[in-house]
């Protein structure tokens, strides 16, 4: 997912509804390297939007937004393997990111803790293309398989290796992922009260959030499990 800001970008407030991602909202549709972008929502300000899968990467393209009849100047842009980066509790990419316990679904903060080998389910942007494959702006399949990531993906938290049970998309969405993991054994012991995260894909890093120093007594830790999504 994909924000891009500028001046009359669109006719009017327009946000897509559920399903499939239309290529044309409020007289708005969106090119980067002649391919249409799906599209979450646009007005005259920003419009928000999905990548597509099948870009081509490292090679140089130009983006172009076309409000009916009217077209931008291009903006010059590459795209990259993968830009991994996890969704925040008060949507400002720093903080306490946007982490559930793996077996309530509950949201972790400083009052409701995980603790040392529990299950723990992290959303975020940008890992990339999975398989089963999804085409863009396609929710990934309810029923099915879970679409996984076609790169490993890897995680720490506090600079201490987290195991990766899972990386993929959410079922029911086109472009949100989520990271199953279990909280490291000797995180507990680290100094802070709230840990540095980070996930890394195809060498890139995440920007690094948060999330809070777990407890020591041990849980059990799950398998991928199907929650509901929080943006």
């Amino acid at each position: 997912m994909i924000t891009i800001y500028g001046q009359q970008l669109a006719d009017q407030d327009a946000q897509s509804g559920v399903g499939p991602l239309p290529t044309q909202l409020g007289g708005t549709s969106i090119t980067i390297g002649g391919k249409l972008l799906a599209l979450h929502s646009v007005n005259g300000s920003q419009v928000s939007a999905q990548v597509p899968f099948e870009l081509p990467i490292g090679s140089p393209l130009q983006l172009m937004v076309r409000r009916r009849s009217t077209i931008s100047v291009p903006q010059d842009l590459v795209v990259a393997p993968a830009q991994p980066a996890v969704y925040t509790q008060d949507q400002s990419g720093s903080g306490l990111g946007v982490i559930l316990d793996g077996s309530t679904g509950a949201l972790l903060t400083l009052a409701k803790r995980s603790r040392v080998n529990d299950a723990i389910v992290i959303y975020c942007n940008g890992l990339s293309i999975v398989d089963p494959p999804v085409p863009t702006g396609t929710p990934a399949s309810l029923q099915g398989p879970m679409s996984a990531t076609v790169k490993p993906v890897t995680m720490t938290i506090g600079g201490i290796e987290a195991t990766v049970q899972f990386a993929g998309l959410v079922p029911g969405y086109s472009d949100l992922y989520q990271v199953n993991a279990t909280v490291p054994s000797g995180s507990a012991d680290l100094e802070p009260d709230v840990l540095s995260v980070l996930i890394k894909v195809a060498g890139h890093k995440s920007p690094p959030v948060t999330m809070p120093k777990p407890g020591k007594r041990a849980g059990t830790a799950g398998s991928p499990r199907r929650p509901q999504a929080a943006r």
